[in-house]
């Protein structure tokens, strides 16, 4: 028996002002199939999500579902054509419940309109311990870590029944453990039918959890592939329209001084993740700091900016001795952060990008408490 095709796109195109982002694309996802949309950034990747989500109108062209032409012109109605998309940045409500952000929207009622509490429980839990997430439904979600709010997400979107679920970078907040559980999922909801596009900038997953690969470049379809039959340098050629010479160049390892380093950490700690931990930063020097989610990486980044007071340790910046550092400390000294949390922590989403770029630099371009408007728009 032939696969039985579910979404079918033919023809897209969508342009903004001076950009075609989409040109001419066409993509078929059959029941049942992980597709792996591939394309570096800027390839319309997300724009052609979005179309399929409803958040975007097409311009031309045409989309399919189990062969019917179907007009999307919003997320509802998106949603009640079955298709549901899981993005990067999560759209999740953080002080309510996993249970009530699972099924925001769709509670449980009775005939009087009151919500059965009881049920909606039962059911987000019943949900979570299909995916295998260790939470129960009645915790808030704020308490939780992004690893663990990108699978309330993914839970929100498989209890809405889709036929075409869209994950956008689903991977990005998991460590492995959590990745093999999303891909035991994964494999349960291609058994019921349920089509899946994967989006993912890690290729090593395309080969682990995608039947066919469709590549974009420049808002154009490059091709579609079945990924046993894709190299990885195949796979990495049609992204970037060219040959990738992959010769390793040994340009020699950088010999840093002992004693020219622009930060030194000593022994900080902050309960409970972050013990007695050392290490220097040289000038010119990109040090990584890595380890498994929980592990203390991101807290350690908060306690040397100052964003947590530290309970122990010490720190030298620039050879001068911080017993105490505050963010406004580290901006005046010339330190900078970049938060995980981007959309949370890192902008104010309500503001103009133009006033969060100079946020942190205010006392730069004002008078006093007059901002001035003309060193702020240069």
């Amino acid at each position: 028996m032939g696969k039985e095709l579910l979404l079918q796109a033919r023809g897209i195109r969508k342009e903004f002002p001076g950009v075609i982002a989409l040109d001419n694309v066409d993509l078929e996802l059959y029941r049942g199939e992980v597709l792996a949309l591939m394309g570096e950034n800027g390839a319309g990747k997300s724009t052609l999500i979005k179309i399929f989500n409803g958040v975007y109108s097409l311009d031309s062209g045409e989309i399919l579902i189990d062969g019917q032409r179907v007009i999307i012109d919003g997320v509802q109605k998106a949603v009640k054509h079955g298709i549901t998309a899981v993005h990067q940045e999560l759209n999740l409500i953080p002080y309510i419940s996993v249970a009530e952000n699972i099924f925001l929207g769709r509670y449980p009622k009775d005939k009087f309109g009151t919500i059965l509490w009881n049920k909606l429980f039962l059911q987000a839990q019943q949900i979570l311990d299909d995916l295998g997430v260790p939470v129960k439904a009645q915790t808030e979600l704020y308490t939780l870590n992004t690893a663990l709010q990108q699978m309330v997400a993914i839970s929100r979107a498989i209890s809405s029944q889709c036929k075409v679920l869209v994950l956008d970078e689903p991977t990005s907040s998991l460590d492995d453990m959590e990745v093999r559980a999303l891909f035991n999922v994964i494999h349960k909801l291609k058994g019921r039918g349920v089509g899946i596009i994967f989006i993912t900038h890690r290729l090593n997953e395309i080969y682990q959890v995608s039947d066919r690969v469709t590549i974009l470049k420049d808002g154009r379809l490059v091709g579609s592939y079945n990924t046993n039959e894709l190299t990885m340098e195949d796979l990495v050629n049609n992204m970037v329209g060219r040959k990738i010479n992959n010769s390793i160049r040994n340009k020699g390892q950088r010999i840093f001084a002992d004693d020219d380093y622009i930060l030194k950490v000593s022994h900080i700690a902050r309960a409970p993740k972050v013990r007695d931990v050392s290490f220097n930063v040289h000038r010119g020097e990109i040090l990584g700091i890595t380890g498994l989610l929980g592990s203390g990486r991101s807290e350690t980044a908060e306690v040397i900016f100052g964003c947590e007071e530290m309970d122990d340790g010490e720190m030298e910046y620039d050879g001068k001795k911080i017993d105490f550092m505050t963010p406004q400390k580290a901006v005046n000294m010339g330190m900078a952060f970049c938060t995980e949390d981007r959309r949370g922590k890192g902008i104010v989403a309500r503001m103009s990008v133009m006033n969060n770029i100079v946020l942190a630099s205010l006392k730069s371009i004002s008078n006093g408490i007059v901002v001035n408007g003309k060193k702020r728009n240069e």
